[in-house]
């Protein structure tokens, strides 16, 4: 694997896949548990992922899981959306924490409005 890729597993070749392949996005691969590539003998994976086999999980390049979604999906339009929005709201907070580090007296500025209201 790529250090600078997203990897979102699947449990069974289907939407989540397929939803994949229509973002087309440089940085996004999909791993499917259980294919020929990647196998889980022992069912460790099956055991400790917390998501049906049709839901989804997204895995950061440095192995965190990034985003979730527990229930299944079973059409391919409603896995896109998902996982557009899921990767939406990843890079637009990873973008913010960015700009903080960069301008941390604006970040503080930016917290102090957030709790007055």
């Amino acid at each position: 694997m790529q250090a600078d890729r997203v990897y979102p597993e699947a449990l069974v070749p289907g939407p989540d896949v397929s939803a994949v392949a229509e973002l087309d996005l440089p940085f996004l691969d999909a791993v499917v548990i259980g294919s020929a590539q990647i196998s889980d003998l022992y069912h460790d994976w099956h055991r400790v992922r917390e998501v049906h086999e049709a839901g989804a999980v997204l895995v950061r390049p440095d192995s965190y899981v990034a985003w979730r979604y527990v229930e299944p999906v079973w059409e391919q339009q409603a896995a896109v959306q998902l996982l557009q929005d899921a990767l939406t709201s990843i890079l637009e907070d990873r973008s913010r924490r960015a700009d903080e580090a960069e301008h941390p007296a604006v970040a503080q500025a930016s917290d102090q409005d957030r709790t007055r209201t």
